[in-house]
Order: structure tokens, then C-alpha cells, then sequence
């Protein structure tokens, strides 16, 4: 039996995925934190590698909807991609049709926090006292990580909760609505590659 493809498994790719996202771009731009790059890896680890390079190839190309311009943060594909994930991985996952929206929904929503606490910490004003420039900016720069972190780690508990919730009610029925959510999936990939489009007339 592979241990991953558990709820420990579960619970060590979302500790994974606090560090991974650090990467999109908190510390240094790795291209590790992409899912076209971690996604097709940890579908290889939980057994299901198709859908991981899947749900990578989808989100990747989502993500390329809107530029970080200024101030401006844009759907975190990094957190889409490991919230689809933790979705659609390990025991009695959920419908791909359900989880591939619900990722998106928590990358914009990480996006929206992120936003607010980059805010809040903007407006701290150097400190008065004896703390030299070095000292100031290792502090500042372990405290903005940690805070990083801390967000991304909040998102992902909640949302593994909220997952044994679900499985602890019997899990997931789409009912009425599992004809519908599987049609707007299959268009999916026609929606991301107009994404692709649009993002290449932005470059050019």
C-alpha cells in the first residue's frame, strides 16, 4: 500500500505545499511552486500521474489570465494546484469536475488574504532604535515568511478539514448538478488555452 495515498500522505503534501508556495515568489521565483511542474510529480507519488499532469497543464494555464502588475496579485496558482490536489488525491477522492473549480476558488481566495496582510505589513515604518540595516532586514524578511506560511498553512488545513467533513457525511453528491460540472470541465481546456492566447497578445 502506498503511504502516501493516505490521510498522513494528505496532510504531508499540504506541509509540503506551505514551503512549495514560498517559491512562487517569497523566495526566489524556482519555478518548482508551478503546476506544470509539482502537480504531474505528486499525481506520480499519490498513483495517479495522468490526472496530475492534467489538473497541472490546467492550472498552469489558468494562471496565465492575469500579470502581476504593481500591487495587483493574481489568482495563486500555486495554492490552485496543490488545493486541487489535496481534492482529487488519497482515499475517497473527490469528483475532478468539483475539485478543479474548488482549487481556483481557494487560489483566489489565498490571493485576496495575501493582498490584505502584504497591506498591513507594508504600512510598518522602520524601527526607532539601536537595529542596524542587516538586522532589520533578516527580520523583517523571516517574519514576512513566516507570515507566508502561516497563511498558506490556514488555507490548506481548512480545507483538509473541510475534505474529512464531507467524507464523514458520506462524501460528495453532485446530484442534479454532476451532468453540468462534468460539461463545464470537458470545456475547461478550451478555456485555458484561450488564456494561453490572450496572455501572448499581452506579451506581444
Amino acid at each position: 500500500m502506498n503511504i502516501l495515498n493516505s490521510w498522513t500522505g494528505l496532510w504531508l503534501a499540504a506541509a509540503a505545499g506551505c514551503v512549495l508556495e514560498l517559491g512562487k515568489d517569497a523566495v526566489g521565483q524556482f519555478m518548482i511552486s508551478r503546476p506544470i511542474v509539482f502537480s504531474p510529480v505528486a499525481g506520480y507519488l499519490f498513483g495517479s500521474p495522468g490526472l496530475g499532469l492534467e489538473l497541472g497543464v490546467l492550472y498552469e494555464l489558468f494562471g496565465l489570465a492575469e500579470l502581476p502588475v504593481g500591487g495587483r496579485l493574481p489568482l495563486n496558482v500555486a495554492v490552485a494546484g496543490i488545493s486541487g490536489l489535496l481534492w482529487t488525491m488519497g482515499p475517497r477522492p473527490l469528483p475532478v469536475e468539483i475539485a478543479f473549480p474548488a482549487g481556483l476558488l481557494c487560489g483566489w481566495l489565498h490571493a485576496r488574504a495575501e493582498a490584505v496582510l502584504r497591506g498591513r505589513f507594508a504600512e510598518q515604518s522602520w524601527p526607532q532604535g539601536g537595529k542596524t540595516f542587516f538586522s532589520f532586514f533578516i527580520e523583517r524578511t523571516a517574519t514576512v515568511l513566516a507570515r507566508q506560511a502561516g497563511l498558506t498553512a490556514c488555507f490548506l488545513g481548512a480545507l483538509l478539514a473541510l475534505r474529512l467533513g464531507i467524507e464523514s457525511l458520506g462524501g460528495f453528491h453532485l446530484g442534479v448538478f454532476q451532468g453540468g460540472l462534468r460539461f463545464a470541465f470537458i470545456l475547461c481546456p478550451w478555456l485555458a488555452l484561450a488564456n494561453l492566447v490572450r496572455s501572448m497578445r499581452l506579451v506581444v
